[in-house]
This record gives C-alpha cells, sequence and structure tokens, in this order.
C-alpha cells in the first residue's frame, strides 16, 4: 500500500504522552475498581430492549472491531472467548491484547462458531450481527436459524414499542438470544429502529453513554469513567486545535464504491456511499472542526451521485480505508472517472484516509477527530506537525502523482505544491495547553482515589464499632484474654 501508516514510530509528542499517562491511570482504575461491590441484579436498556442480567458476563464474543476495542480499552480481553469481523490493523496499543483472544472469522461468524463458545453475552456495532437467518432472493442471509434461538419474530425483532412501532426490513434476534441466557449490546447509532438512535446524531455524549454502559454492565464503572475522561482529552484538544484553524474545511466522507444500488436495484458506481448527519463519521468531522458536506442528510449513511459531489466542491475528501476495501481503490476510481478531473480535491490529492474501524463508535474516535484537524492541516496547509495516533493519516501526493500518470484524471506537481501555500498554517495545540490537560486529568484521577480509598476505611471503621458495640450490649468483653483463648483450646 502507499499509505503512510507511521504511528508505530511516533515521536514522543504532549498527545503522546498523555495518552502513555492515562493508560497508567487506567491500570490503576482497573485495581480500584475490584473494591466496588457487586450490583447484580443489573438491567438495562440498549436500542428499547430491555435485559437484566444477575452476574457480570464471563464469555463475550464480540462480533465487529468497535466493540472489540471497546472491551480491549475497559481491559476486560480475559472475558473475551472469541472476536469477529477486524476491518483493518487491532489500535496498536491493544495488539497484545487482542493477539491472546481466538479469532472466530474474518467476517461475521456462523451460529454454530457463536454458540461454540459457550457465550453469554454478545456485542456489535451493527444490527446485523444479531439478523435472524433467512432465505433472500438469492441466498441466505443473516445469523440465527431456528437451529439456535429462532425464529425471531415479534416485539424488539420486528417492531420495536419503545420506537416508531414500525415493521422493520428485517428480523433480529437480541430478545431470543436474552430468553437463552445470552445477553446483547448494540451500538445506538445502528439500533433497529433508527427512532431509537441518538436525537440529532452521534456526539461526544453518544460515545461516553456507550462506554458507561459497557461499564455497568461489567461492572467497572471507574474504569469507563477514565476510558471517557481519555476519549474527552482528545476532543477537547481536537477542538482547541480548531478554534486556530484560518478558514472553514468542507468535507465528504467516502465509504464505498458500488454499495450502492439504482432504482432498478443494480449495483451502481455513479453513486457512492457516504458519511451523513447522524452517524460516528459526521461526528468525528465535526469534531475536527470540517463541515459535512452531505451533513444535512438524516442518517449515517447514504448513497449520493457522483455529481453530487462533485456539486458540492468539498475541500477535502476523507477516504475510509479497510482490509476488504482499500483506499487507494477509491483514489483509482476517482482518477478514472471524467467527472472528478476537474474537482479541486481531485487535482491537488487534498485525500485524508481513515481506517474503517475508527468510524464507527469506538475508543478511537477522540483520536481520530483529533488526527483528523491535523491531517486537514496538513493537506491544505502543507504543514508537518501531526501525530497519528488512530491511524488516521494521508496520502503521499508524489507518489499519487506517479500513480495516476497513466490515469485519466493525473495529478501533476504544480497544483498539489500550490495547495500548501494557499493558507498559513495555524497554531497547534502547544505543549503547555496539552500539558495543563493532563494536569488536570492527574488531578481528577488523584481525587477519586483518595475519595474512595476514604470511603473503604470509612466502611471498615464502622463495621468494627458496630461488632465492638454489640458484643460490648451482649455482656461480651471486646477482647479476650491470652488465658481465656488458652482455656478455650
Amino acid at each position: 500500500r502507499i499509505i503512510c501508516r507511521n504511528h508505530h514510530k511516533r515521536a514522543c509528542s504532549p498527545t503522546t504522552n498523555i495518552l502513555f499517562a492515562t493508560r497508567a491511570q487506567t491500570v490503576t482504575m482497573l485495581a480500584l475498581s475490584l473494591l466496588v461491590p457487586s450490583s447484580y441484579p443489573v438491567s438495562y436498556t440498549n436500542c428499547g430492549v430491555t435485559n437484566t442480567l444477575t452476574s457480570s458476563p464471563q464469555r463475550v464474543v464480540t462480533m465487529t472491531q468497535g466493540a472489540t476495542e471497546f472491551m480491549l480499552a475497559m481491559g476486560l480481553q480475559d472475558k473475551m472467548v472469541g472476536t469477529a469481523y477486524l476491518d483493518d490493523a487491532i489500535w496498536p496499543r491493544y495488539a497484545a491484547a487482542y493477539n491472546n483472544i481466538p479469532v472466530l472469522a474474518s467476517g461475521y461468524p456462523t451460529e454454530a462458531q457463536i454458540m461454540g463458545t459457550n457465550a453469554d453475552f454478545i456485542l456489535g456495532s451493527f444490527r446485523s450481527a444479531f439478523r435472524e437467518r433467512t432465505w433472500a432472493g438469492t441466498r441466505y442471509r443473516g445469523i440465527f436459524s431456528n437451529e439456535t434461538v429462532a425464529p425471531c419474530d415479534g416485539e424488539n425483532s420486528d417492531f420495536f414499542p419503545a420506537g416508531s412501532n414500525s415493521t422493520m426490513s428485517y428480523s433480529t434476534c437480541r430478545p431470543q438470544l436474552h430468553a437463552n441466557g445470552i445477553g446483547t449490546w448494540l451500538d445506538s447509532t445502528s439500533c433497529e429502529d433508527s427512532a431509537l438512535r441518538p436525537t440529532g446524531g452521534a456526539s461526544e455524549e453518544t460515545v461516553y453513554a456507550a462506554v458507561r454502559q459497557i461499564g455497568s454492565i461489567f461492572n467497572v464503572p471507574a474504569v469507563a469513567e477514565m476510558v471517557v475522561s481519555e476519549i474527552r482529552n482528545d476532543f477537547q484538544i481536537a477542538e482547541n486545535t480548531v478554534r486556530s484553524l484560518s478558514r472553514n474545511i468542507t468535507a465528504v466522507w467516502l465509504d464505498c464504491i458500488g454499495c450502492c444500488r439504482d432504482a432498478n436495484g443494480d449495483r451502481t458506481n455513479e453513486l457512492l456511499f457516504i458519511g451523513a448527519g447522524s452517524g460516528a463519521p459526521n461526528l468525528i468531522m465535526q469534531e475536527a472542526g470540517m463541515t459535512n458536506a452531505f451533513g444535512h442528510i438524516d442518517a449515517s449513511w447514504s448513497c449520493v451521485s457522483v455529481s453530487d459531489i462533485i456539486a458540492a466542491a468539498p475541500d477535502v475528501m476523507v477516504v475510509v480505508d479497510a482490509s476488504w476495501d482499500p483506499a487507494i481503490t477509491k483514489i483509482d476510481f476517482m482518477h478514472n472517472h471524467s467527472g472528478f478531473c476537474d474537482a479541486r480535491f481531485v487535482q491537488r490529492a487534498d485525500y485524508i484516509t481513515i481506517p474503517f474501524s475508527a468510524s464507527t463508535l469506538g475508543p478511537r474516535n477522540g483520536a481520530a477527530a483529533l488526527d483528523m484537524v491535523n491531517a486537514a492541516i496538513h493537506v491544505t496547509t502543507g504543514a508537518t506537525t501531526m501525530n497519528f495516533e488512530s491511524g488516521v493519516t494521508f496520502f503521499d501526493p508524489a507518489v499519487l502523482e506517479a500513480r495516476t500518470a497513466g490515469m485519466m484524471c493525473p495529478i501533476t506537481s504544480t497544483a498539489y505544491d500550490a495547495s500548501s501555500t494557499t493558507a498559513a498554517s495555524p497554531t497547534l495545540v502547544s505543549e503547555a495547553a496539552a500539558q495543563a490537560a493532563s494536569d488536570t486529568n492527574g488531578g481528577m484521577i488523584a481525587v477519586l482515589i483518595v475519595a474512595i480509598i476514604f470511603v473503604v476505611l470509612f466502611i471498615a471503621t464502622a463495621l468494627f464499632a458496630f461488632m465492638m458495640f454489640k458484643r460490648e450490649k451482649e455482656g461480651k468483653p471486646i477482647f479476650s484474654s491470652l488465658n481465656e483463648v488458652e482455656m478455650k483450646k
């Protein structure tokens, strides 16, 4: 690939220092979470479906990378008996833990593979992770059949009373899994009923709510708060950097070519699958200070025409990179399509690439927003002060010039050289500001640790005092002499 991925060799920057510090703090919080008493049974409602757990899940299967990284972020890898559907490289900070977990399948696992793990909980980023297996005209689609928990019909499978109460396009099996002792969790931006998805689209709070709900399910609330603190820190640094940008940046988020269908139901390359106004892509662009050219569309994703993208005249194109759909193939498509030849972002190679795993709800959303700001600064001003923590990066225009030389819309050095001088490089977040954010988080954690220790000591002292009072009221001595002890023997 020609995609620059230098996060393994990054220099230690202010943001890196913060992340190293907060990982150590997470270990501390994980130890402290052992002091939290069990809160089971616990009931939770997720995408309109309520479930009650009598104990913390112990055998967990994650169906998508975003869900996998949520679990790893909270140090719950020892509870994971299987993962699936890895879209791209696991976030390096979680790689060691991930490598010890069985991979059930490169895509969705079969029901036999899931049940073979004796799973007691399943997490997924998309509603298709819980789809009933049925005949879909030309082939079977879905996972769960009559061999396991199906049929999946009725309330919270076909329709959702807590939502629109409309019949869904296909049935999911979460209530049936619950009835068979297998809990479920679904990313709220992919709720089966769109009426149950976050009002106004995904936001920072959507990410935090997901982390906290998973923390509640697994009885690690302190760790969840630490993860929230890390993500919030990245979002805050991104927001501070955005304030220094001299102009607004309009972007289109290109997810897939050939995934959309025309009016006849046939796949077409004239409709492109893009990030719309309600999902994680819009959240990341918004937090990175970008204007989503299709943010007015009330959906996480949508299909738009090539002509609509050209008319939007974006400053940058955010291109999704996945193991099963590399970003470079989308670049090749645009440079071999006559409609894109006059587009400014194509001529100047103003492309940002983002891993598909960062485009779903997950712990790296904050880091992705921060990296998106830095990548946008680079492609629009030529500035190179960046710190790629999340996998977001950019294409080398010189390499793309050589690659596109024989294509319909080749890149020329005069075009992308000019782009680096069109605006002054903005001031990035200073080391002092980043360190201040780190110190603030550190102070909050210190206060929390002291408070927890104080509460534990207070409870222990109160119990001891109560036992002494009880023995005194019963006429028993509070302490036994050594002679009495010997007599009892």
